[in-house]
C-alpha cells in the first residue's frame, strides 16, 4: 500500500516544529516516524521541544494508532521536554491527549504554544 500523509519539519534552536496535513495510514506513519527520529538524532541534542501543527484533515487510521502512541512515548524517552499541539478539531485534541497520557499541551495558535515553551526556559 502507498504511504499517505504529509509533513514538514523545521528546527528553530531546540524547538522542532512539524506541520502535518492529510490522513495517515500505517505506511505513512512509519515514514513519518523514521523521518522525525532521524531529524532529532541528527541534531544531537539531549533536550528539545516539539510543536505539532495539524490541519483540519489530519487523522490516522485505526491501524496506525498504536504506532502513534509509541512515537509519543519515544518523544519523552528521548529528550522531549514538552510537546505542544495546535489542532483544528476536538477529535484531534482528544486523540492526542489520550495517546500521550495527557502530556500534550493544546493551543489554538503558534504564538501561545511558543510562549509556553519559553515559560519552560526553552
Amino acid at each position: 500500500m502507498n504511504a499517505h500523509g504529509n509533513w514538514k519539519l523545521e528546527w528553530q534552536g531546540v524547538v522542532l516544529t512539524i506541520r502535518i496535513s492529510g490522513a495517515f495510514n500505517q505506511e505513512g506513519l512509519i515514514e513519518f516516524t523514521d523521518n522525525v527520529k532521524s531529524s532529532i538524532a541528527s541534531h544531537n541534542i539531549s533536550k528539545w521541544y516539539l510543536l505539532e501543527i495539524l490541519d483540519a484533515e489530519t487523522m490516522v487510521t485505526p491501524e496506525a494508532m498504536t504506532q502513534l502512541k509509541a512515537l509519543y512515548e519515544w518523544y519523552f524517552e528521548n529528550g522531549c521536554q514538552s510537546q505542544a499541539l495546535i489542532n483544528n478539531n476536538i477529535l484531534q485534541k482528544e486523540i492526542a491527549l489520550e495517546l500521550s497520557k495527557a502530556r500534550v499541551a493544546v493551543f489554538d495558535n503558534e504564538t501561545d504554544a511558543l510562549a509556553h515553551f519559553k515559560s519552560l526556559s526553552c
